[in-house]
């Protein structure tokens, strides 16, 4: 699960715009004025200037890719931890989250990649007996963004990456799956829904069959 490499992620992904295109636009400028305005200057100077320009823009294209990569990858470490467990892997569930509040969070600082982060509108879903380990997407703005994986405890806590309880299950007025979960680093519980019918009738089933074989 997600075996590619940096370089082979990079020729796939698509980052979304609100990252790309500011950056990308601000190096046209940077290159139009150095070139255009630069009359005043020396050949060489501004042969210099553009390399540093570049160099900068690449290196901030750099650490956005590997952010977004160490992401990604963490699904395939959550993955390598489960390998001794009988699992199921369903891939691009599409699913709405109500409730979760960004602002409800309990400590903001410092910030890091590992914080669980519930703004996605699709998941690879990872089950085992115990557990399941949420891969969240979204395909908002143009691009592809990833969020770190989040393990909803049943039963039993089996990997090292954050973790959130399950609390109940329910079905919405169109009939799809609820799961009302509490992640411990927000003081309001967050409610998945699971839009597409076919994943959701098999979650709830997968969710009965998985409490009753714990009772």
């Amino acid at each position: 699960m997600r075996p590619e490499t940096f370089l082979q992620f990079v020729k796939k992904a698509r980052l979304p715009v609100f990252f790309t295109w500011p950056l990308f636009l601000w190096y046209l400028l940077a290159m139009a004025m150095l070139i255009f305005g630069g009359h005043h200057s020396s050949a060489l100077d501004i042969i210099v200037s553009v390399i540093i320009v570049s160099t900068g823009y690449g290196m901030l294209m750099y650490w956005f890719y590997r952010v977004t990569f160490t992401i990604y990858k963490a699904g395939q470490k959550a993955y390598l931890e489960l390998d001794a467990h009988q699992i199921e892997i369903h891939e691009n569930v599409k699913i709405y989250i109500k409730g979760f509040d960004l602002f409800s969070q309990k400590k903001f600082f410092p910030p890091s990649i590992e914080k669980t982060n519930y703004d996605f509108d699709a998941a690879d879903f990872i089950l085992t007996k115990n557990s399941i380990v949420l891969l969240g997407k979204s395909s908002a703005f143009g691009g592809l963004s990833y969020t770190y994986p989040i393990e909803i405890v049943i039963t039993k806590r089996l990997t090292n990456m954050p973790a959130a309880s399950f609390i109940s299950r329910g079905l919405d007025g169109k009939g799809r799956l609820e799961m009302r979960i509490q992640d411990d680093h927000y003081s309001r519980p967050v409610t998945i829904v699971i839009k597409d019918r076919n994943h959701s009738d098999y979650l709830l089933n997968w969710l009965v069959s998985n409490s009753k074989s714990h009772q």
